[in-house]
């Protein structure tokens, strides 16, 4: 994980690898921490995600024992000894499940199923007035692309729905999907990612700031061992 890169896997609910995954990862507790979901797919979500960020930290760096934690603001945390400054998100929606790890600096992800909602209501309450134009014009796509860049933005600084509602321009209109550098006219820069799954998801990547070697290839797809 050289440079600016970082790691991401996705997994899917119910697959024979998600399934040898959670066998492989998830401890009893883990299962006594998730049990608190009283929706079975929410639960089994939750520990497929957890599953899959520990075997992709353990793919990344050879270490295994982790430990995950919440901060303050409800920042996800990654700890292990002797590996210092590795920051993990992990998101899940519908049936698909991403993690990613970055050793340089904080990151976030963020997936969504798309599905029938208020696009304009929501963009209206949360979004900037450039990005409700967006979402004025070209609908879904671009309220879901959106969506899950504030999201990841909101995960990688801790800030979470209060930085994704904020009502602040953060997306610029283009490009509708790839890897760049955005510069908006309020706040930091950010280094942001974005594609669209089949069947209807779109996933988001963000890490705050600059760095010149940010590009499609610093973004490394791990097929996780089942």
């Amino acid at each position: 994980m050289a440079g600016t890169s970082v790691a991401m896997a996705l997994m899917t609910l119910g697959s024979a690898s998600a399934d040898a995954l959670i066998a492989q990862w998830i401890t009893q507790e883990d299962r006594a921490q998730f049990s608190k979901y009283r929706r079975p797919e929410a639960r089994a979500a939750s520990l497929l995600a957890r599953a899959a960020l520990k075997a992709l930290l353990a793919h990344q760096t050879a270490e295994k024992s982790w430990v995950f934690s919440h901060d303050s603001t409800g920042k996800l945390r990654v700890t292990a000894p002797g590996m210092a400054g590795m920051e993990g998100s992990i998101s899940h929606s519908g049936t698909r499940v991403a993690c990613a790890v970055s050793r340089v600096g904080p990151i976030g992800i963020d997936i969504e199923a798309h599905r029938p909602r208020a696009y304009d209501a929501i963009a209206r309450y949360g979004f900037g007035s450039g990005e409700q134009a967006q979402v004025t014009r070209l609908g879904a796509r671009a309220f879901y692309r959106i969506w899950t860049l504030r999201e990841a933005m909101g995960k990688a600084t801790g800030e979470g729905l209060a930085l994704a509602t904020d009502g602040v321009d953060r997306v610029d209109p283009s490009p509708e999907k790839g890897c760049w550098v955005s510069q908006p006219a309020q706040g930091p820069a950010w280094r942001l990612a974005h594609e669209f799954l089949e069947p209807d998801y779109s996933l988001a990547l963000a890490l705050p700031g600059r760095a010149p070697d940010w590009r499609p290839d610093a973004i490394v797809r791990v097929d996780l061992p089942g």
